[in-house]
């Protein structure tokens, strides 16, 4: 194979990851530290955070972006849905 060839599925696999990230990002709009979650910082109210227990908060690091993006969507959509009074 060439190596225009390769260049050019490579780059053709590139764009299909791009798009689909940026469809997974549409669709579940992940809060902002999705990826890397800023455990440390305590927020009492709407906290994404809040809802991840202990041992997925070890296992984190090990999850796919793909699942990344659907657990801090979900968790966050649980922590928009409070009610304080």
């Amino acid at each position: 194979m060439s190596g225009e060839y390769m260049d050019q599925q490579m780059q053709q696999l590139m764009e299909s990851g791009e798009h689909e990230f940026n469809e997974l990002m549409e669709k579940y709009a992940p809060p902002d530290d999705w990826d890397y979650p800023k455990w440390e910082l305590v927020e009492r109210v709407h906290n994404w955070r809040n809802y991840v227990s202990d041992g997925l908060r070890e296992e984190w690091s090990g999850f796919t972006g793909r699942q990344k993006i659907i657990l801090s969507s979900d968790f966050n959509e649980i922590a928009s849905n409070e009610s304080w009074e």
